[in-house]
């Protein structure tokens, strides 16, 4: 076992797993260490030898785990350790499970069951599947089967929110049989006050206060409200140390319950949490933290079941003062659930106030005791009095729905408030939108700024090449301009699902959907009615879609990326006989393209002239480039030396993997000779592309490369042998941006435009390659000239200001010609 085995991540619980191999009177203590500091986290028992341990621990900050004798304070060395985060519905059935193991509690599901769902848990499965395999596999013996059977509803299914419910009560029987106690966070100065209402369900009770232990913020207090609960339920209220505990005689219900407990507290930040909900590790402090703009009153975030599906993810309140979930029955971690935004109203399951706006408000109104609609109107008022309600993905709790009370009364209870509601804010609910299944444009109605649909291939994700660099610019500044932006991916086969959640964890504010995954062709036509611009990439994207930018209100952007009709003539020179018919329909594709946009937006100035040629009646036209920071990457070193090629190499057809193919059989072998240099070709695919050409002299082939700078470390110049080809060359821009020069061919050259005469040397036939690239090597004046003009034209025309500036200017001609109707 190494130290790295066991780094711990701050913010949460984590699971601890040892065995020791030898047998001492003593106990065993884990402490966390950090630098040279050190915090006792657990002391246990001196396990007995070979005793596998399973331990939950609270870490309050990143450092790794170490154990030791607790009389000697020798650190131990154990026979095997590990240390991992534990998943939300595995940490609950994993606690039945273990404390079922240790006390031997009967009456309930065995280890075994209880264990095979926790793994099932661990593995992402829903919690209903799971359960209706249990009662019908050999895993479970006859005894689980026949107590699983006494949870089937009328259909046959198992109902897996009583099996859970059986695991967290053989959690609390076993719990207070070993005399526990539980230590909630508590200091004299809180910041965060946590209020729960208690009322029975004492299994779902103490699973609560068990998630504030682990995930409460440490300064924070817990006040406990309970509703005359049945004796159990006291007495687990009797087992917590720190908290506040009010005791009602009666049951005066939610709301009542929870102004009294708040009434009671003393934090800047309300923090208002179920007692059948439970905390995941850092949602308190995503949901504060969003406190701390002004504008933000209320808070809360993804409220999932645990089968990991959604109860909400933010709701929406109709003009009729009906509400809906967003969201409801998606996984957690989908479309719906990734985008922070403004919303309607947070689930009073876990809402978090700002105490100055609670008390401005006068808390929950008693109008709609004893409970139910207090959350939606409190949300409402907020609103109406100026304050933001805010969902945040970052701060996701669990929710056994329905555990505190039954879903019957629940319904009556909402049924009877609504009317109340819809009467007390008829004003601001005229300008809420009529019931609708299309729930998207409800969802976001908060935000003044224009809704921007982006049609793309793929994720605009910089690293797969083909155009996703300047994409992902696209992106970047529509966000910076102020636009609610929604990215539609059309091909999911490029559209990895690790790379769709790697783009939407950078981009919180940006909604990614891939067709046939998070959306339909059907809801992409609806969501393009509700938008008030549709921005088409590319021109067979504008093919597909069909009728539906005709059929649109939104303005219609095509932007081009690039003539992609000039890459098939140019490949029809070259001998590609097939490409010449290929060339013919994609002038007609664009030409269609062009004719069904309001605006275009071109990769250069040279593309948009032959766009805007190509009809009769051109739209406006608009050119957006690259946008590239010159790197602070060293411009030349002794140790650098030969030449480069950098570029995505996917498909035979490919302009690169043509040019790569080309270069290594026309050029290579003179150049290799004369200079004695070798040739370094990376980039996605490109392993493949060179699968038959490792046996070149001199040919370095690195695959995709994480960090292009350790590329352009290993050269000094850039080749970029390309034949045929459309748009602006990124390869190039991305080299001249990195200090380094390059040897490109006339097609190159003319896409680069005038302004790069004296930034490139030009070569065609293989001779001139040869001499051109040597001159580069050889000559370091030559070299330095055309590294430094080439540095200066690309940081002219890929400033970001410069694509932010052209971004807008498309955004503002085409809400402009939205509201003028043209």
């Amino acid at each position: 076992m190494t130290e790295a085995d066991l780094t711990a991540r701050s913010g949460g619980a984590h699971v601890l797993r040892f065995v020791l191999s030898d047998v001492r009177l003593s106990r065993v203590e884990v402490v966390l260490r950090r630098g040279g500091d050190e915090v006792l986290l657990d002391t246990l028992p001196w396990p007995d030898e070979g005793v596998l341990v399973r331990r939950l621990i609270k870490v309050p900050t990143d450092g790794t785990v170490h154990l030791r004798d607790a009389t000697s304070r020798e650190t131990l060395r154990p026979v095997r350790a590990t240390l991992r985060q534990p998943g939300s519905g595995e940490l609950a059935v994993r606690a039945g499970a273990d404390y079922i193991r240790r006390r031997g509690v009967r009456n309930v599901l065995s280890v075994r069951t209880l264990e095979a769902l926790r793994l099932a848990l661990r593995q992402g499965g829903p919690v209903t599947g799971v359960a209706n395999r249990l009662a019908d596999s050999q895993v479970v013996g006859q005894g689980d089967r026949d107590l699983l059977d006494q949870y089937r509803s009328p259909d046959g299914a198992v109902d897996p929110k009583s099996v859970l419910r059986a695991g967290f009560r053989a959690h609390l029987d076993a719990w207070l049989a070993a005399g526990g106690s539980l230590r909630l966070p508590r200091v004299d100065q809180p910041r965060t006050s946590i209020v729960v209402v208690t009322w029975n369900s004492p299994e779902l009770c103490l699973q609560a206060l068990q998630s504030i232990a682990l995930h409460g913020p440490a300064d924070s207090e817990t006040i406990v409200v309970d509703n005359g609960s049945e004796p159990l339920t006291q007495t687990l209220l009797d087992r917590l140390d720190g908290a506040t505990v009010l005791r009602n005689d009666d049951n005066l219900g939610f709301l009542l319950a929870c102004n009294q407990g708040v009434e009671r507290s003393s934090g800047d930040v309300v923090v208002l949490l179920n007692s059948d909900a439970q905390l995941l590790p850092g949602a308190i402090e995503a949901a504060a933290a969003a406190l701390s703009d002004p504008s933000i009153g209320v808070a809360g975030g993804p409220i999932v079941n645990y089968d990991g599906r959604l109860q909400e993810a933010g709701s929406i309140v109709w003009r009729d003062g009906s509400c809906a979930p967003y969201g409801r029955g998606q996984q957690l971690g989908s479309a719906a659930t990734h985008v922070d935004r403004d919303v309607d109203f947070c689930s009073g399951a876990f809402l978090v106030v700002r105490r100055s706006l609670w008390e401005a408000l006068g808390g929950f109104d008693e109008r709609y005791a004893p409970a139910y609609y207090e959350d939606t109107d409190l949300c409402l008022r907020a609103w109406e009095a100026g304050h933001r309600v805010r969902y945040l993905r970052g701060a996701p709790v669990m929710h056994f729905e329905y555990g505190s009370s039954g879903s019957d009364d629940a319904r009556s209870m909402m049924s009877a408030n609504r009317a109340t509601f819809a009467a007390r804010h008829a004003a601001t609910l005229a300008d809420h939108r009529p019931f609708d299944e299309r729930t998207w444009a409800a969802a976001v109605h908060h935000s003044a700024r224009p809704r921007v649909l982006v049609v793309e291939d793929r994720v605009p994700d910089p690293s797969l090449g083909a155009g996703s660099p300047r994409a992902a610019a696209v992106i970047d500044a529509l966000r910076t301009a102020a636009a609610t932006v929604t990215v539609v991916c059309t091909d999911r086969r490029t559209t990895p699902q690790e790379v769709a959640d790697r783009w939407r964890t950078a981009h919180p504010d940006v909604e990614l959907l891939v067709v046939g995954v998070d959306i339909t062709r059907v809801e992409l036509e609806h969501r393009a009615g509700e938008v008030d611009v549709l921005w088409v990439s590319r021109p067979h994207n504008m093919a597909d879609l069909g009728e539906i930018p005709a059929r649109t209100d939104a303005a219609v952007v095509y932007d081009a990326e690039a003539v992609m009709h000039e890459r098939y003539v140019a490949q029809a020179h070259l001998g590609d006989a097939s490409a010449a018919a290929m060339a013919d329909t994609m002038r007609e594709i664009e030409r269609q393209a062009v004719r069904d946009a309001d605006v275009v937006v071109a990769v250069s100035a040279r593309d948009a002239t032959t766009l805007a040629g190509m009809v009769e009646q051109p739209p406006v036209t608009t050119v957006v480039g690259h946008a590239l920071k010159v790197s602070d990457l060293p411009i030349r070193s002794t140790e650098q030396a030969g030449f480069g090629m950098l570029a995505g190499f996917t498909g035979n057809r490919s302009p690169n993997v043509d040019a790569l193919r080309w270069f290594v059989r026309w050029v290579w072998p003179d150049l290799h000779e004369r200079t004695g240099e070798r040739l370094v070709v990376a980039g996605r695919g490109s392993r493949s592309a060179a699968d038959d050409l490792r046996t070149v002299p001199g040919l370095d082939v690195l695959g995709d490369v994480a960090d292009v700078q350790e590329f352009y470390r290993r050269i000094s110049v850039v080749v970029v042998p390309t034949r045929f080809a459309a748009g602006v060359p990124w390869k190039a821009h991305e080299a001249a941006a990195h200090h380094r020069p390059m040897v490109v061919t006339p097609l190159i050259a003319t896409q680069l435009g005038k302004s790069w005469t004296d930034a490139v040397e030009v070569a065609d036939d293989p001779k001139e390659w040869v001499e051109a690239c040597t001159r580069l090597i050889e000559e370091r004046d030559l070299y330095e000239a055309r590294r430094r003009a080439a540095t200066d034209a690309v940081r002219s025309e890929c400033a970001p200001a410069k694509i932010l500036e052209g971004v807008t200017d498309t955004l503002d001609l085409a809400l402009d010609l939205r509201s003028s109707g043209s």
